[in-house]
């Protein structure tokens, strides 16, 4: 059974994490998974409310937290897609995205079809992610699709902005990790918070 007062640890941490950028949501949905490692994955089945929403790294890389509604969560759960359900796993297994770059992120699930077409035309975009979107001291950053530096990028098909928050996976580059659900006392939904291993070494 996993202990999700690691979960609250990181929730109550990211009071000091690291503001990487706000997430535009504009659907009303949100994915997440490794954007260089595999296509983007169908959103998470919660309903996001649109806006643009603070995305936060805490505990030095472990764990990257979304918060789209104001409070503190007291339960947690998985995020589940559509087609994911709770009694189609098995004791201690869980859902999640593979990490094979060392990156994980949220996105609108508009956004994270353009930022795959952005990506495309690079023979190795992860030069470009490292090149463009990082340096040494960030763990993460907000990037606005068609803003990459070259004249093959993505129109933006209208004025306003979609965007991606890019994050290293604290635990590397090899994992499977899960997106937690937080809900207040009466089961409205907070915040999603991706796992990459919070309090643990393995």
């Amino acid at each position: 059974m996993f202990d999700t007062a690691v979960l609250d640890s990181a929730f109550a941490g990211a009071e000091t994490g690291e503001h990487v950028g706000s997430l535009r949501v504009r659907s009303g949905r949100v994915t997440a998974y490794d954007p260089l490692y595999t296509a983007p994955r169908p959103p998470f089945r919660v309903p996001i409310p649109t806006g643009d929403h603070p995305v936060i790294v805490v505990e030095g890389g472990a764990g990257a937290l979304l918060t789209f509604a104001p409070g503190r969560p007291v339960t947690w759960e998985q995020a589940l897609t559509d087609r994911q359900q709770f009694a189609e796993l098995g004791p201690n297994e869980f859902y999640g995205y593979h990490v094979g770059c060392g990156l994980g992120c949220f996105a609108d699930p508009e956004a994270a079809a353009l930022f795959s077409r952005e990506l495309a035309v690079f023979d190795d975009p992860f030069d470009v992610l490292e090149d463009y979107l990082y340096d040494d001291e960030r763990h993460g950053v907000s990037h606005v699709i068609g803003r990459l530096p070259v004249e093959t990028a993505v129109p933006v098909p209208n004025p306003d902005e979609y965007n991606v928050v890019v994050v290293r996976a604290g635990n590397g580059d090899a994992g499977l990790y899960t997106t937690w659900l937080g809900r207040d006392a009466d089961g409205q939904p907070l915040c999603l918070l991706t796992d990459f291993c919070l309090g643990s070494d393995e």
